[in-house]
């Protein structure tokens, strides 16, 4: 399940007092972006537009979607990067998928024993990765983590970035990614 830092959220309202904000994120969380709009107005008795139109991250933050509709905040979720800020007014809001990898990484351990791997992942997969990790190199295998340039972390990639995993191609027998995403997956595969 998605678990979008909706108290970050809530401090950033309490802090600044807009009048109203905006909120968008990736396709597959927009119906959990759709209840934090309605927990902010609940809450702050304030409009809470949802944009719906796709955004990709940093690459396309959909900030002219806000600005016509008048939000004094706009809140990016589930695109993290190493910085909490992009541009002004606009805010990155951290959301995770509590999704366990355990036993999907002790099944991968028994195919990949004695391998390099790269070890990547999206935004909301980041805080798997040591876990993760540490299952994989317990059975054997080799773990790489690729660092992140710019505004990636370590290890984490963006369907317009995958410095972790590029940097990485010639070191490595396979790329493991943790995530949900076709997307991204297949970004990777390129």
């Amino acid at each position: 399940m998605i678990v979008i830092d909706e108290k970050r959220i809530f401090q950033e309202i309490e802090d600044k007092n807009p009048a109203s904000v905006s909120l968008n994120g990736p396709d597959g969380i927009l119906p959990q972006v759709q209840e934090t709009a309605k927990n902010i107005t609940k809450k702050f008795g304030i409009p809470a537009y949802v944009l719906a139109d796709t955004t990709w991250g940093t690459c396309d933050l959909n900030s002219n979607g806000s600005k016509v509709l008048g939000a004094e905040i706009q809140f990016n979720i589930g695109h993290t990067i190493n910085t909490e800020t992009y541009e002004k007014n606009l805010i990155l809001i951290d959301a995770y998928d509590d999704v366990e990898f355990d036993g999907v990484a002790k099944k991968c351990a028994d195919l990949l024993k004695g391998k390099t791997i790269s070890l990547v992942t999206d935004s909301q997969h980041l805080h798997q990765v040591d876990k993760v990790e540490k299952i994989l190199t317990d059975n054997g295998i080799i773990v790489k983590i690729g660092k992140g340039k710019g505004q990636l972390n370590d290890g984490q990639v963006f369907g317009c970035e995958f410095y972790p995993a590029t940097d990485l191609k010639k070191e490595v027998d396979a790329y493991v990614f943790l995530g949900q995403s076709n997307f991204h997956a297949s970004g990777i595969a390129l």
